[in-house]
């Protein structure tokens, strides 16, 4: 019953909240006109929101708690799963996907100015807000993630060990994160630049990356599938609305862009899938002595356990 309630809290809050060659190609506008940023308001707002996401962490969360139904049927065959090798792929994955729309708008707007600037706040401020309505949401619902279900004794000590973090699987910090990045960074980068096939390019490079960062997400066994969903869903809401509230230069994509948007989210997840990840354990168990006899003697046998 606690657990339907935070889930419907949750939820609730969700609705109210409601690359680099190609941009060097790029044709400028002759003025890139800054969308309506206040820096004293909008400030203000990315900092209560990064104050806000500290103090979520504030929140308990019930670390013996195991679902006993999951979300979406789908969400059953993820349960134990953990690859090691795959979450540090989405790390990688995830910090490229935040950081190359900077490096777009710097070059774009034609270094350090007021103008870009602006941009640069109004980018940072729609990632403080989604982080804190992720925050506040993962740790409202305390949902475990999927290798907390795996048995291995290794698995069970790595899950100790990661404390609260191991119960906040709801909803994909690294999905919502990446969307709202490549969404806010790509509609940024489309409202200066006069080049369809270069914007086209940045929106299909940056949902790409968040595609496969949310697809290697479910791989490591750090989310479920409704969690990297529910994830996208906000970070695509986030990175659109935060922009296109504050103005600024009228920007409609073209066909070729919506195509870019349509499909490079699922190329990007293919492209994980093919990748040869395989499920592993957070660490050997370590090194043994074994007892061994053989013919005229015997001795100690050292093994690594796996």
């Amino acid at each position: 019953m606690l657990r339907g309630r935070r889930l419907s809290f949750a939820l609730s809050l969700l609705l109210g909240a409601g690359l680099s060659v190609s941009g060097a190609r790029a044709a400028r506008a002759q003025s890139i006109s800054s969308p309506d940023v206040r820096w004293g308001r909008d400030g203000a707002i990315t900092g209560v929101a990064i104050a806000g996401t500290a103090l979520a962490a504030l929140i308990p969360v019930d670390r013996a708690a195991l679902w006993q139904r999951q979300l979406l049927p789908i969400d059953d065959r993820l349960e134990g799963r953990f690859s090691q090798s795959a979450a540090s792929t989405s790390d990688l994955l995830a910090g490229i996907d935040v950081v190359t729309p900077l490096g777009l708008l710097y070059g774009q707007g034609g270094g350090l100015n007021d103008a870009n600037g602006k941009r640069f706040l109004l980018y940072t401020e729609a990632l403080a807000i989604n982080t804190l309505v992720n925050g506040i949401v993962k740790y409202t619902v305390g949902r475990p993630r999927p290798y907390v279900y795996n048995t291995d004794p290794r698995m069970k000590a790595y899950t100790e060990r990661q404390g609260k973090d191991s119960h906040l699987s709801f909803f994909s910090g690294h999905a919502s994160t990446t969307f709202t990045a490549a969404v806010a960074g790509s509609y940024l980068y489309g409202q200066a630049a006069t080049d369809a096939k270069s914007r086209a390019a940045v929106w299909g490079f940056e949902l790409a990356l968040a595609g496969a960062t949310a697809d290697l997400r479910t791989r490591a066994g750090k989310h479920f599938y409704s969690d990297v969903i529910v994830g996208a869903l906000v970070g695509t809401a986030v990175g659109f609305l935060v922009p296109r509230l504050h103005g600024g230069p009228h920007y409609s994509p073209s066909a070729g862009e919506w195509v870019a948007i349509g499909t490079a989210p699922v190329v990007g997840v293919v492209i994980a899938q093919l990748l040869p990840f395989k499920q592993d354990v957070a660490e050997p168990l370590g090194t043994v002595a074994l007892p061994f006899i053989a013919p005229g003697g015997g001795g100690l046998l050292l093994a690594r356990t796996f």
